[in-house]
């Protein structure tokens, strides 16, 4: 064990109770109550994660007698100002015996539900629903996307895929993913990434870039009247991959200004729309 910092808030001139670890930031319920993250010294550089509640641990007495040493991550308050997060913990690998599995729950008033393994980042919906992708079992080798919405999980992919890389919510409030599928037969490895939106596969392409603009990642940009783009990869030939631009799922021609170079793009960055609708 290592020993004990003494950690605590300091509220005005009161102090509050003092742990192994505490963590910022602190949140504010609609009451003013404190919450923030906390850790116990549970070994040699093993920490069990919980949430304080002003100078109160908030699971020191829960039922299944979980601790969670993968730390606590997505504190936010609902619709009706109730505190939610998510918690994680590890499991041991079986195919993989040096290998740690993450799982994670989400904590709300109602209980502890669990979310998957290895879960991705969450998005979040507009009323508190949350997307992620992940592993639904232990030794899965395949992840799969889900929402949790109202209290329950509903996997949002029909298809297997080795993995989904990309997601989120259109401007519509649909969902969007990006499919990938690995293939090592032959001796080298190939992918395919299938995109699909609102329920619809826009196509399927060696794989999807993501953009970015600022402090802004996206992997496609909307024009003000609500066409989208993205950019794509292509492979050309046995050896040679391009990107291109598509819009509402249709490759756009090369450039017709472009003087020399291969034909083809081997990169495309900063994609976004002007304000005035004009493609940048």
């Amino acid at each position: 064990f290592e020993p004990g910092r003494g950690c605590f808030v300091v509220r005005g001139d009161k102090k509050m109770s003092e742990f192994d670890f505490a963590y910022p930031p602190i949140y504010f319920d609609r009451q003013n109550n404190m919450y923030y993250m906390i850790a116990d010294s549970a070994g040699e550089y093993v920490y069990n994660y919980d949430i304080a509640k002003n100078s109160k641990r908030l699971n020191s007495g829960n039922r299944e007698s979980k601790t969670y040493n993968s730390g606590i991550s997505d504190v936010k308050f609902d619709d009706n100002g109730d505190l939610m997060y998510v918690a994680s913990g590890t499991e041991k690998n079986e195919y993989e015996s040096s290998d740690y599995m993450p799982l994670s729950y989400l904590i709300e008033k109602n209980g502890r539900h669990f979310l998957g393994y290895s879960i991705r980042p969450i998005q979040w919906g507009s009323r508190n629903e949350a997307l992620f992708a992940a592993q639904e079992t232990l030794n899965a080798r395949n992840t799969d996307l889900y929402l949790w919405k109202n209290g329950s999980k509903t996997k949002i992919n029909s298809k297997r895929y080795d993995d989904i890389y990309g997601y989120g919510y259109t401007r519509s409030g649909g969902i969007y993913y990006m499919g990938l599928i690995s293939d090592t037969t032959g001796g080298t490895y190939k992918s395919s990434t299938d995109f699909v939106m609102e329920g619809r596969k826009i196509g399927t392409y060696s794989f999807l870039s993501y953009q970015s603009l600022g402090d802004s990642v996206y992997p496609m940009a909307y024009s003000p009247s609500g066409d989208f783009t993205f950019v794509a990869e292509e492979q050309l030939n046995d050896t040679t991959y391009g990107n291109a631009v598509f819009t509402n799922g249709v490759k756009l021609p090369f450039p017709e200004t472009a003087a020399g170079g291969p034909g083809y793009f081997r990169g495309v960055y900063n994609l976004f729309y002007t304000v005035s609708g004009e493609m940048f």
